[in-house]
């Protein structure tokens, strides 16, 4: 059995486009500064449209595996 998917390089939000083969997010083609850890957020919620996205998946996008992030206080 073949599996495919698609993996998009740009998602379009109103006047935002995130290209994600240079992690540029525009406005109306202007640039915006989007640090790491927000950019990951965004990609993950994006890639999800319409699903739900746990905790897990954000703490997993965010941080490596051995890192422990206390959620419920931070």
């Amino acid at each position: 059995m073949h599996l495919s998917y698609e993996v998009r390089s740009l998602y379009r939000l109103g006047s935002l486009e995130l290209e994600t083969h240079t992690g540029e997010l525009r406005r109306n083609g202007v640039k915006l500064r989007l640090q790491d850890q927000p950019y990951q957020v965004l990609l993950k919620l994006l890639e999800h449209a319409g699903q739900t996205v746990t905790r897990e998946q954000l703490r997993s996008a965010l941080w490596p595996a051995d890192t422990f992030v206390d959620f419920e206080t931070a």
